[in-house]
């Protein structure tokens, strides 16, 4: 297999919903972040359904969205899923009955693992933080370390002036002053 991840996937949800009611809630799924659409490399659909018996397939669907799009295909009740986890004998899926509400499904997800396993989901987080300001400019990090820097040799100076007191016998006062100095600092 060339650079795509497959999961088997079974689920149970808080209550009944019809396959065809999943397949739109993953179809219409977008993230939350109100900053999503300014990403530069964020897809334009983070999720796609597939109807198609044999798909997902990491050689066919690895690449959708340039390979940062999650395919998701043979959505379907799971009926030995839903007697295990809420009990009672496997009811299963009577034909013509396949869109009737259910509890649990399964169904199978494929993604790009070099790209959205690794680079491309990186690439997506820095540009999600950026556009929520997390991520500071160079300039920004720079100065921000600057200070920071500035004011760590100034405690750590206070620190040894303080030892050098107490050495010479200026005790408990001294002790006082740089744990004060410490806690200004801080």
């Amino acid at each position: 297999m060339l650079d795509g991840h497959t999961i088997c996937l079974s689920l149970v949800l808080e209550r009944e919903a019809r396959p065809s009611e999943v397949k739109a809630a993953l179809e219409s799924y977008v993230p939350e972040d109100r900053e999503w659409p300014v990403i530069p490399s964020a897809p334009a659909r983070i999720l796609r359904v597939r109807e198609e018996k044999d798909r997902p397939q990491p050689r066919k669907d690895r690449d959708e969205g340039a390979g940062l799009t999650t395919v998701v295909g043979r959505i379907r009740p799971d009926p030995v899923m839903e007697s295990l986890v809420l009990g009672g004998p496997v009811v299963p899926v009577a034909e013509g009955d396949e869109d009737a509400p259910r509890r649990a499904f399964k169904m199978v997800v494929c993604s790009h693992n070099t790209v959205m396993g690794a680079a491309g989901s990186s690439l997506l987080n820095a540009e999600l933080a950026t556009a929520k300001g997390v991520l500071l400019t160079r300039e920004e990090a720079e100065a921000r370390g600057q200070k920071w820097l500035e004011e760590a040799v100034g405690r750590y100076v206070k620190q040894q002036a303080a030892e050098r007191e107490t050495k010479s016998g200026a005790g408990k006062a001294a002790k006082a002053k740089a744990k004060a100095a410490d806690e200004e600092a801080a």
